[in-house]
């Protein structure tokens, strides 16, 4: 009798972690919402940002989000005058890509 419950008891707290343990990607960060997630947004709104490691969530009071930290690119094109603000207008115009990245590193 008392193997059973052992074994409910062992059985139950796997279940229990399986259902609260919340893992991201190597590239995305985690992004926990909800009672009891930490630090506090402008709007007052509790949030905790896991990179690179795990995080229990408590189903029914917390929401997890994944957030891709992967490197994007947009074009960018603007307008340039001159310091005399005379020349061709096509002399002005110049083009880039600048990256953005989320998360930590480089920027």
């Amino acid at each position: 009798m008392q193997l059973i419950a052992v074994v409910v008891a062992l059985l139950a707290i796997v279940v229990l972690f399986k259902t609260t343990w919340r893992v991201a990607e190597p590239n995305q960060a985690l992004i926990v919402t909800g009672f009891g997630a930490g630090g506090e947004s402008d709007s007052g709104t509790a949030f905790k940002i896991v990179v690179g490691k795990g995080a229990a969530v408590i189903p029914g009071f917390q929401v997890a989000r994944k957030l891709s930290l992967d490197t994007r690119s947009t074009q960018l094109e603007v307008d340039c005058v001159t310091q005399q603000g005379i020349g061709d207008p096509q002399a002005g115009r110049r083009r880039g890509l600048p990256p953005r990245h989320v998360g930590r590193g480089r920027s």
